[in-house]
């Protein structure tokens, strides 16, 4: 996690076969079987359902918009046929990754539903139809239904995708079960139209492990919420991820030699903790936050690999 680290582990991927075309998706895809089959799992049991909501709870060292991220590019490839103009999202500011938005939320009921529409109403006006452009400006919560009707109705999509996170340890609001149960009863009046699946990612830190009475008390929440209405899913807490995700994610790039890869894991975990190099040797877990350090770095690599490639069969 030093700049001098970052060299070393690149100058280490380089030598690489990285042979593979990588994508965005490729930042965030390194692979939570488990979680990505129980997503798939609901997605196809609540098909019923015109829209969708998913409760995401993780320590934010697992990185759950990510995971969040990562559902949202496979379902692009898999319901959508890779066609991704279908999907209307926001994307962050020069870049093609799907923009996190803060949960809109206020001191009570009223405040956050109020929030809410202002945020729908600026998250569907947008100039063009890409919904990559910045939002407009003072678009008001009174504009809401309307935008609300043509929002679902009248969006040219097949989907419509929303990552929204929160941190329970500071942000929770005893009131926001019962906001998401009036988001849920506000969008099951669309039975036509663009299909919206929300992602709620609930923070806490290290969930995975001991969380405190705060935190439980939120995640129990949510859990039952879901529990509750058909429409809604609860993922448990994210994990630290096993060793053999990241390598199979450079299996998948090209590598196939495990002897060429064992120095990268070698390399990262030497820039780790004590604490999480000790987890590692004995579990062989990494943390989300640091594999995708790893894949940043060896995605810059493959796109300089190819940079320098096509220069020179111009040249």
């Amino acid at each position: 996690h030093t700049s001098e680290g970052e060299t070393e582990l690149k100058k280490i991927i380089r030598g690489l076969e990285i042979t593979e075309p990588v994508g965005v998706a490729d930042l965030v895809n390194c692979d939570r079987s488990k979680e990505k089959d129980r997503f798939w799992a609901e997605f196809d049991n609540k098909s019923q359902h015109k829209h969708h909501f998913y409760f995401i709870g993780a320590c934010e060292r697992q990185m759950p918009p990510s995971f969040a991220e990562y559902m949202v590019y496979e379902l692009i490839e898999e319901e959508l046929n890779g066609i991704s103009n279908t999907l209307y999202r926001r994307s962050r500011d020069k870049s093609q990754r799907i923009k996190i938005h803060e949960l809109p939320s206020g001191r009570n009921l009223e405040r956050c539903k109020n929030d809410f529409k202002t945020f729908f109403v600026n998250f569907v006006s947008t100039d063009d139809a890409s919904a990559h452009n910045p939002a407009k400006p003072e678009v008001k919560a009174t504009d809401f239904d309307a935008m609300l009707q043509s929002g679902i109705i009248g969006l040219d999509y097949d989907y419509a995708t929303v990552i929204f996170e929160i941190n329970s340890d500071e942000d929770w609001k005893e009131h926001f079960p019962e906001y998401f149960e009036w988001i849920m009863d506000t969008f099951s009046a669309f039975k036509k139209g663009t299909r919206f699946l929300f992602f709620f990612v609930i923070y806490s830190e290290n969930l995975h492990e001991l969380p405190g009475s705060g935190v439980k008390s939120a995640i129990d929440a949510v859990e039952e919420l879901a529990g509750k209405r058909p429409e809604a899913t609860f993922i448990r807490p994210l994990k630290p991820v096993p060793d053999k995700d990241l390598r199979n994610w450079f299996k998948k790039l090209g590598e196939k030699n495990p002897s060429n890869i064992d120095p990268v894991i070698d390399i990262a975990v030497m820039g780790l903790k004590q604490t999480e190099q000790d987890i590692f040797m004995e579990k062989k877990l990494l943390n989300m936050c640091d594999v995708e350090v790893i894949q940043k770095i060896a995605c810059e690599v493959a796109m300089e690999n190819k940079q320098s490639a096509n220069q020179n069969q111009s040249s």
